[in-house]
């Protein structure tokens, strides 16, 4: 029982480590305990002036530490399912599971890793800059046309971003992927949802079929009536060697098979939302807007012409009121484009404060199954 205390320990503490490092910045994970967990380790490193140290650091080996992260990736599921193999495999009592499950399941994460790492995220270049700027119109909340990206010196199309670590603006870029050291956006997410889908089923197989090995020993060893679950489960990993290489297995894959399918779940979510992660942060400014009641919007009177501008998809003309000591009430964030003036005044539209999500159209988001095939089968900019 000591090892499977000492390495539960090991693999809770490292994946708390893991999870706190990576994705205690991302949006998802705001307002959270891994977001105040990783708040918490950089006051403690500042205290420590470890800051500038890790700064100076990464700034001078910085292109070998962004690919170390992907490379390491390789060699620890490499040397895992070495361990599978060595020690567990031949205890796989379905044939099926041994022929076909288990190299399909082993083999994906060699596949589908280099397409997502070496993949086109859909960099916006000289060449496809007018397409990139057709391809998503602008939504005048989020995305706002004349804006130009300080480093490229060109107009940056609506859902793009600047990569300071690729170096270059991405089309509909979602996030930089530090697992793949590649920029996730319009041409790539797709391979960024297979390695994430790819990760998941592994991980979830993999607690699993070492569940299964670890439960026939279980049963044929240490059946009921010989201690309380835990202490017989406990036992029979620690009763022999492959059984410990079996339960250390179970334990890693069933921890993070929870943090990969949580993440892919997000994902999901997103698209059914019809946002990127980038957007995510966005909204969030919208939202405080909206708490705020500074958000104002133009729509019409009629109940049902309102459904119908947002079944056909139509973008909500949306202002921020800016507050300030200046004559004449209340200055908004921007002016009203012509356009926008003729639509106001043909559709007799009356501007009122927005109340809730409900009264914001989101443009990009066109259902889940178009928003599913958009990114699955992007057209070429």
């Amino acid at each position: 029982m000591s090892f499977l205390v000492a390495w539960l320990t090991v693999v809770t503490v490292l994946s708390l480590m893991l999870l706190v490092a990576l994705f205690g910045a991302l949006p998802q994970f705001q307002h959270t305990p891994i977001a105040r967990l990783r708040s918490r380790a950089i006051e403690v490193a500042d205290r420590f002036n470890l800051d500038d140290r890790t700064k100076k650091f990464y700034d001078r080996y910085e292109e070998s530490l962004r690919w170390a992260v992907p490379i390491g990736y390789v060699c620890l599921v490499s040397f895992l399912l070495y361990l599978f193999y060595r020690d567990c495999y031949h205890r796989v009592v379905s044939e099926f599971e041994k022929s076909y499950v288990v190299p399909v399941v082993s083999i994906l994460p060699y596949i589908i890793t280099p397409v997502a790492v070496f993949s086109d995220p859909g960099y916006i270049t000289a060449a496809n800059h007018r397409q990139a700027i057709e391809r998503f119109p602008y939504d005048n909340i989020l995305f706002v046309p004349g804006n130009e990206c300080s480093t490229c010196k060109r107009v940056k199309p609506a859902r793009s971003k600047h990569c300071s670590s690729c170096g270059y603006c991405v089309a509909m870029c979602d996030h930089h992927c530090v697992w793949l050291n590649n920029c996730i956006g319009y041409y790539n997410i797709r391979w960024f949802l297979a390695f994430v889908s790819t990760n998941a089923v592994l991980l979830v197989y993999g607690c699993y079929v070492h569940a299964s090995i670890l439960h026939s020993v279980v049963i044929e060893h240490f059946p009921k009536g010989t201690g309380w679950f835990v202490k017989r489960w406990g036992r029979a990993i620690v009763s022999s060697p492959q059984n410990r290489t079996a339960g250390m297995l179970m334990l890693l894959c069933g921890s993070l098979s929870m943090v990969a399918t949580a993440f892919l779940c997000e994902h999901l979510k997103y698209i059914y939302q019809g946002v990127t992660t980038n957007e995510t942060l966005k909204w969030e400014d919208v939202h405080y807007c909206i708490k705020d009641r500074s958000l104002y919007v133009y729509d019409s009177p009629n109940l049902e012409v309102r459904r119908a501008h947002h079944a056909n998809n139509e973008p909500s003309i949306v202002l921020q009121r800016i507050e300030n000591d200046a004559p004449g009430g209340y200055p908004y964030n921007r002016d009203l484009s012509q356009e926008e003036k003729r639509k106001i005044e043909s559709q007799q539209l009356q501007l009122r404060q927005v109340a809730s999500w409900a009264d914001i159209n989101n443009i990009y988001d066109h259902g889940f199954w178009t928003n599913l095939k958009q990114r699955l089968f992007p057209r070429k900019l």
